[in-house]
């Protein structure tokens, strides 16, 4: 059983989120360990890039801390939504690997996709935005999407170093979540392309 104290903490993080989205859980995906890793892992999809880029659009809406709480009562491994659109051929999903309670930063689940603010090609080919397909010339011609732990841009943010957050009661660390970019399948699939980032 949680305490009085520990909902208080969490009540007290959820009030920094000025906007977030309703976090879904995905029971298919759920109580799935096996196979999953902090490294990157790249997919075999084909994922549309404007739907990539409209998909992290979306999700730069909200700001604050995207949380996964540890539960005893259920089974480890939780996979839920983190944006997903009726009209986007992508979704991105956390899933928790850790018994401990987890929050990152919306801005964290970005980069983790792009590379973060101003990232090269270089260094976005070192996270989900470099999961790509290429041509025998090196041209990229389809983005594959993939897993990966959250990238973590700055460990001292004061979301994350803020009594709330590293109270011995709430006990959330940034650490366990990794974080997918997958094809939503309940939307027709659109032509993939190889536009580039564009930003």
């Amino acid at each position: 059983m949680f305490s009085i104290a520990f909902f208080t903490s969490v009540l007290l993080l959820a009030v920094q989120v000025s906007t977030s989205p309703i976090s879904q859980r995905d029971t298919e995906a759920a109580q799935v360990c096996e196979g999953e890793a902090y490294e990157r892992n790249c997919y075999t999809q084909d994922l549309n890039i404007t739907d990539i880029k409209l998909a992290l659009a979306g999700l730069r809406l909200y700001t604050g801390l995207f949380t996964m709480p540890y539960n005893s009562s259920r089974e480890p491994c939780e996979e839920w939504t983190v944006w997903s659109s009726d009209k986007n051929t992508v979704m991105i999903t956390a899933k928790h690997l850790n018994k401990r309670n987890t929050s990152v930063l919306y801005d964290d689940i970005i980069s983790t996709i792009n590379g973060g603010p101003g990232a090269n090609s270089t260094k976005r080919d070192q996270y989900l935005g470099g999961c790509t397909k290429k041509d025998e010339k090196g041209n990229i011609i389809a983005y594959t999407g993939g897993s990966m732990a959250t990238y973590i841009r700055n460990p001292k943010a004061a979301e994350y170093t803020n009594s709330n957050f590293t109270n011995s009661v709430s006990n959330f660390t940034t650490e366990g979540i990794i974080i997918k970019l997958v094809r939503n399948t309940d939307v027709i699939t659109l032509p993939p392309s190889n536009d580039g980032w564009g930003f």
